[in-house]
Order: C-alpha cells, then structure tokens, then sequence
C-alpha cells in the first residue's frame, strides 16, 4: 500500500511539472503537523442547534462532483491538485466516514472525513502517517475540502461545526485534527471552531522510507501560522 502511494503522489507531482520536488521528496524531506484538539460537552453546543445549513453522508455522486478533475476552477491553479488529491483519498476510503455539505449554488461545496475508534482499521490502512489510532471515546477529522466558490470562512466553519456535532452524537468526548504546519487555512477555520495545540508530528522521508513520530506539545496558534510544512 505504502508504494502505491508513493507511485500516486509521484503521478501528481510529473503532472504539475515539478520534476525537483519529485527527485527530492523520497529521499530526504521533512514536514510537521500540528495535532489539534477540541473537547465536546455532552449537550449540543447551541450555536450548532442555530445553523440551518444540512450535512449529510457523502454519496457517490457527491465525490464524483467535487474531485472531478474537469470541474476544476480555471482560476486557482492548485485546485486541480487539490482535486487530485482528494480523488486518491476517496479511491482510498470511499464514501465510508465521509460528510458533505452544499453550497449556496445547490451543488456540494465541503467534504470532511470524521473517523471513531471503530474506523482506526481503515484509516491506518493507508494513513498511518497522517494520525494515531483513535481511543475508545476520540474522534478525528480529516482530508478537508472546499470548492473554491465556497471558501468563505463562514461556510467552512458552520460545516466543521456540523461534522464535530456528529462526532459527538457518535459518542466522542474529543476531536482531533493533524494540518501540515504551514496550512494557514486550516489552522485558522481550526481555531475559529475551537480546536486548540495539543502535539506535533514529525514525517521524514530518507531513501525511500517514511516515518512518523507524535509528541505531545502545546504550540502557539501564533507558532503555527509560520512554521514551515517542510525543509
């Protein structure tokens, strides 16, 4: 599973034509995630009980909508690899775990991935490297995506609202999320929903081999917004 997945971010890398990063990465790279951490009360937060907005399990045809590499924006040049990207994850994971959300267009606009303790088979199976297995009462959210018609912050953080109420009807106590260090992004939509630092992780690549540590550490919001994704 590990070489095909170096094969399929080897195949996104040739078809945006930087051939360096592509010698480069497996041999000797580095990046670091921030773990990120939110505790949930056991009753509905009530601004969540005040969106009106619908989140629903992602269908086939939802995926289809959002990765489709034609569908890209003409106008944002990483759209079409952000596209690419996620088009592994869902040939990786399929509709399992997956929510959307639409837009105001009507059309899907937000896809998130929430993972319980019962799903640690299936995530570990092909990201090891992006989380740790999940205790009985955790739950993780990853491999968020937004159409760029979308991203307004507003929308992305009414529709992460709604993905960590479900963790909490699913039983969690807790979600967790691990962004690359220098998605700023992510880690400001992140904050906003009330995810705080609670450790990093640490992948290196050399020759070839991946690995990945998790330490627990508390990390400024400030600190994250700069850190760099990779040396």
């Amino acid at each position: 599973m590990g070489f095909r997945l170096r094969l399929s971010q080897a195949g996104d890398v040739i078809r945006s034509g930087d051939r360096l990063e592509l010698m480069r990465k497996p041999i000797y790279s580095e990046s670091t995630g921030i773990g990120l951490l939110k505790e949930l009360p056991p009753d509905p937060d009530p601004r969540v009980t005040r969106i009106t907005r619908e989140l629903r399990p992602a269908t086939s045809a939802d995926l289809d909508y959002l990765v489709n590499d034609t569908g890209a924006d003409p106008t944002d040049p990483q759209d079409r690899m952000d596209r690419r990207v996620q088009a592994r994850i869902a040939s990786n994971l399929g509709t399992r775990c997956c929510y959307v959300a639409d837009s105001d267009d009507g059309h899907p606009g937000f896809v998130q991935y929430l993972f319980m303790s019962a799903d640690n088979e299936l995530f570990q199976a092909s990201y090891s490297h992006t989380g740790p297995p999940l205790k009985a009462d955790e739950a993780m959210v990853e491999f968020l995506y937004v159409a760029p018609a979308a991203r307004t912050m507003s929308f992305v953080t009414e529709c992460m609202n709604l993905v960590i109420e479900q963790a909490r009807t699913q039983g969690a106590r807790s979600v967790q999320t691990w962004p690359d260090a220098g998605n700023r992004g992510a880690l400001m939509a992140s904050h906003l929903v009330g995810f705080r630092p609670f450790g990093v992780r640490r992948s290196r690549y050399r020759f070839f081999h991946k690995s990945t540590t998790y330490q627990p550490r508390v990390v400024p919001m400030s600190e994250t917004s700069t850190a760099p994704a990779s040396r």
